[in-house]
């Protein structure tokens, strides 16, 4: 499962939201509001820019479901997808 089908998955199960897409379409998605990272809070979509060596121009090639901040503050824990999914 990639970034968008996990984040598809989840939502529907936890909310039963169809609100499928690619990365690139939840960043491009009117509907939603775009914040910086220190307002994220926790469900809300981060979206990446050129993420791996594939992707040299700037598109949107990643999507994850914002968790928590670190007890000390100082990481933001994501849901995303990879090898397995994780945290």
């Amino acid at each position: 499962i990639d970034c968008s089908g996990i984040v598809c998955w989840t939502y529907n199960r936890a909310f039963n939201a169809n609100i499928c897409s690619s990365a690139a379409g939840f960043y491009n998605n009117s509907n939603y509001s775009r914040i910086s990272m220190s307002d994220a809070k926790p469900g809300d979509l981060i979206v990446f820019k050129n993420t791996d060596d594939e992707h040299t121009w700037k598109y949107i090639t990643h999507v994850a479901i914002y968790a928590w901040k670190s007890s000390d503050g100082k990481k933001d824990i994501l849901y995303e997808a990879g090898d397995p999914v994780h945290y």
